[in-house]
């Protein structure tokens, strides 16, 4: 049992390394983007008519991958007071089950939202106005954003259930506190 996780967090680890991947390249492009605007305003006096089209396309993206990545690290957006008054290692065991298990419902709940209304989308198949680039391209980063974030979630519900078995191990045992998990 205890290969198939690794093998899982193995993949997991490449989906994760190979999304900061993509959002290096998407940041690079970015930048370009902005600088052939800055070289057509300034020096040819014209537009770089639809880049705000692209730039969100792009930006969209961007947000959902770092949003992937926080979901990962554990380190999203949060203003965990409990965390830091919490003074036993089983109640911040406890105190990181129930957060990552309310993360791990509403970012699965999310995702199936976001996956009927994507069939919707590509149903009503709404584009950009000036290049006409189909929406769903731009919308299905929430998808992707709440699936793996949902997958991550649940995957600190599991990192939390092994430390409180060491922990109710250890104690059971007659040992101290146990060494800190990730």
């Amino acid at each position: 049992m205890k290969k198939f996780f690794l093998a899982i967090d193995a993949a997991v680890n490449k989906i994760v390394r190979g999304s900061s991947i993509v959002m290096r390249v998407l940041m690079c492009l970015v930048i370009l983007i902005y600088f052939v605007t800055v070289v057509l305003r300034n020096v040819f006096n014209t537009d770089f008519y639809g880049m705000e089209e692209i730039i969100m396309l792009v930006a969209v993206w961007m947000y959902a991958l770092g949003g992937i990545r926080g979901s990962y690290d554990g380190v999203h957006i949060s203003a965990d007071l409990i965390q830091a008054s919490v003074k036993s290692e089983r109640g911040k065991i406890i105190h990181h089950l129930y957060k990552y298990t309310v993360c791990a419902v509403v970012t699965t709940i999310l995702t199936y939202w976001t996956w009927n209304w994507l069939v919707w989308v590509t149903q009503t198949n709404p584009v950009s106005t000036a290049y006409r680039f189909p929406l769903i391209w731009a919308y299905s980063s929430l998808l992707v954003l709440f699936g793996f974030s949902a997958i991550f979630f649940f995957r600190h519900v599991g990192i939390g259930i092994l430390r409180m078995v060491r922990l109710h191990r250890q104690h059971r045992s007659g040992g101290g506190q146990p060494s800190e998990a990730k």
